[in-house]
């Protein structure tokens, strides 16, 4: 059996890594305590079986990516979610043991700054379909 939800997990953290938005700040699956911004976290990943017959492995699955971005200009948060938009939307993405149709983007939000004043999150949501290979 396939873990679907970990295999699109490492595909969208290579294709993050390997893309523009590696060269702009780090990428995290999981961040090391202390990390301090700039970068970008895979967050939360949610499965569904959208329109699968009962005996069908396929999951229509809606991937999350986050970043965080510390400094004045906020633009800076808005150039590092376009990367990652343009890094994965529409792009083949692949992970061993599975068949992942190429993400879809599903919408974005940026945060204003946090109390600190300097500090800004971004959220990016894909949706793609997922199969055991």
């Amino acid at each position: 059996m396939t873990d679907l939800l970990g295999a699109a997990r490492g595909a969208f953290f290579r294709a993050l890594n390997e893309g523009a938005s590696g060269q702009i700040a780090p990428v995290f699956t999981e961040v090391p305590q202390d990390t301090q911004p700039n970068f970008y976290k895979i967050g939360m990943i949610e499965s569904d079986p959208g329109d699968a017959k009962p005996d069908d492995m396929r999951e229509e699955l809606l991937v999350e990516i986050i970043v965080v971005y510390r400094g004045e200009d906020r633009g800076q948060l808005l150039t590092m979610m376009e990367a990652a938009r343009s890094d994965l939307r529409g792009k083949p993405i692949t992970a061993p043991g599975a068949k992942l149709r190429p993400p879809r983007w599903a919408g974005s939000t940026s945060s204003d700054a946090m109390p600190d004043g300097v500090t800004y999150v971004g959220l990016l949501h894909f949706t793609l379909h997922a199969q055991p290979a």
